[in-house]
């Protein structure tokens, strides 16, 4: 029940309107349960936007480690997003309370306290991705051995409950291993690229070695970019992130594209990658592979392009949508349709409706036109319930429809 009430508080409280309550309870108890509901929400927002009461991590575990208080130590996990690691002290303490939540697990007398329990040591092990502080590089790097060393001799079996104290001790481990490569990445830390390294190494296709990649592309060097590069095309099936590296990947994976020997299934996961790298501010990079020689690039130049288009980058979708590829053409109606809308498009629209000869992207145009409104095209709609094509038809008949509002 108080579940219950929690969340249609919630979600009544930000539509402007009191939180109903279900009228078998008598109006006392009512009014009680909506006080109490409003002080729960005001000391939430408290904890959300007032100061931190701790000055640092030190003070923070004095607290949740010391207190016998359930609701001061809950309150205290609230916080905690927001608590600096200020010094190499804050960041072994941080370290050693977590290992010791993961050495440590209490026997609990059922699988809710343990997993109570878990939840608060999983968010200390995830607060270790803060550390990202140039003074602690060094001290960050030092715990990834340490890690590593660890992980080789794990011997966790995914097929026990994660309810047990063992997997909860394994996944502790795990997220706090994450949580320290993913700190090398987002403080840039370049003394960690051998560490990083050796994780790719022993786990190329695993959790580990994307992350690893991943940090690797965001501190950004280009022999390590290269490498990354490398060793994709030396093992396609690998599930290494290239997409993470950013757009400082484009013109290393346009010099391998230039090479004949390339494999196709190469080109393939590295024209995959563009997707990940393609933003609106480097759109314009990925027009000119529209007309790349390999289709495996147009198509993933297409998917990039289609998903970053906004309305006002007119030329190019004016460009795609006369494009003789089928393909590109329809992405150009998808993105009109879903994120680029604007009504000079309608003409284009409706010759794609009338001549294009693929029928996928006439179907398209009826669609996008009927989700629209547009007025103005329902004499082609019209004579598309004639198209030889029975999606077209479908498709004409339920934008002319929703344009007329029946």
């Amino acid at each position: 029940m108080i579940i219950y009430l929690l969340g249609v508080f919630f979600c009544q409280m930000s539509s402007g309107r009191e939180p109903a309550i279900p009228t078998n309870i008598s109006p006392s108890t009512i009014e009680e349960r909506r006080t109490n509901l409003r002080k729960l929400s005001r000391h939430l927002e408290i904890i959300k936007t007032g100061p931190v009461p701790y000055k640092n991590i030190r003070e923070f575990l004095n607290v949740v480690t010391k207190s016998t208080s359930t609701s001061d130590i809950a309150d205290a996990y609230e916080y905690l997003p927001r608590v600096s690691i200020r010094d190499r002290e804050d960041l072994a303490a941080l370290y050693s309370e977590s290992e010791r939540g993961e050495q440590n697990i209490p026997e609990l007398s059922n699988d809710g306290e343990l997993l109570k329990y878990h939840r608060n040591a999983e968010l200390l092990a995830l607060h270790l991705e803060n550390c990202t502080d140039p003074a602690l590089h060094h001290d960050v790097v030092a715990l990834i051995e340490k890690e590593v060393k660890q992980f080789e001799h794990d011997k966790f079996d995914p097929s026990v409950s994660p309810t047990t104290r063992r997997a909860v001790s394994v996944g502790l481990r795990q997220v706090r291993m994450a949580a320290l490569i993913k700190a090398t990445g987002s403080g840039r830390n370049r003394e960690a690229r051998p560490i990083l390294w050796t994780v790719i190494e022993k786990n190329q296709d695993q959790y580990y070695g994307q992350l690893a990649a991943r940090a690797l592309g965001k501190i950004g060097e280009p022999e390590d970019l290269d490498k990354i590069i490398k060793l994709v095309e030396a093992k396609p099936q690998l599930r290494l992130p290239l997409d993470s590296v950013g757009a400082t990947l484009i013109p290393r994976i346009l010099n391998e594209w230039a090479r004949s020997d390339l494999p196709s299934a190469t080109t393939a996961r590295l024209a995959g990658s563009l997707v990940g790298v393609c933003t609106h501010d480097n759109i314009a990079t990925f027009v000119p592979l529209l007309q790349h020689p390999n289709n495996l690039v147009v198509r993933a130049a297409t998917n990039a392009v289609e998903k970053n288009l906004q309305s006002g980058d007119t030329a190019i979708i004016e460009s795609m949508f006369k494009n003789s590829s089928p393909i590109i053409r329809g992405a150009a109606s998808t993105a009109v349709d879903n994120h680029a809308w604007d009504n000079k498009y309608i003409p284009l629209l409706i010759d794609m409706l009338k001549h294009d000869d693929y029928y996928v992207n006439r179907a398209d145009a009826a669609s996008t036109l009927g989700n629209h409104g547009i007025r103005d095209a329902v004499p082609a709609l019209q004579d598309a319930l004639n198209d030889p094509v029975q999606n077209v038809r479908e498709n004409a008949a339920y934008a002319l429809k929703r344009i007329s509002g029946h």
